[in-house]
Order: structure tokens, then sequence, then C-alpha cells
């Protein structure tokens, strides 16, 4: 069993899946990095949310910035800096 199989036995997903049309060559040119394919399989089945009120996922498309991948990329990018 995969650890995604291993999680959606766990957590169920939301009954609606999430319909967000994510270009991810757009997504990973502005974040410099490749994804991995579990990351984009978990977007595309539980969608936006939080697991146990702790673990936030950042989306790839949303418009709130706390939860959007690149400007977190970004803003983590630049705290480390400091």
């Amino acid at each position: 069993m995969s650890r995604l199989q291993d999680l959606l036995a766990l957590v169920p997903p939301p009954p609606v899946r999430p319909r967000v049309e994510v270009d991810w060559n757009l997504v990973e040119a502005a974040i410099g990095v490749r994804l991995p394919a579990d990351y984009k399989s978990l977007v595309g089945i539980y969608g936006a949310g939080r697991f146990d009120r702790f673990l936030t996922v950042y989306q790839p498309v949303t418009p709130f910035l706390s939860t959007e991948l690149a400007y977190q990329a970004r803003r983590k990018t630049e705290i480390l800096a400091h």
C-alpha cells in the first residue's frame, strides 16, 4: 500500500472532489521546484483544508495568501534568509 492509500484509509476524502484546474507547470515555475506526484494527488483528492486543525496543505490555486503555495514558498524563503 502506498502512503497516499494509507492516508485515504485513515482519513476519507470529502464526498465532493474539488474542482480546481491546476497548471502544474506554471505553479512549479513560480516556486522553482518540481512538485512530487503524491502532493499533486493529495491536492486533487482532498482540496483545501487542514488535517486535525494542525497540518495545512498549501494550495497551488487559491485566492487566500495564507494557504497559497507559491506565496508561502517565497515568504518562508525570505524568513529563513533573515
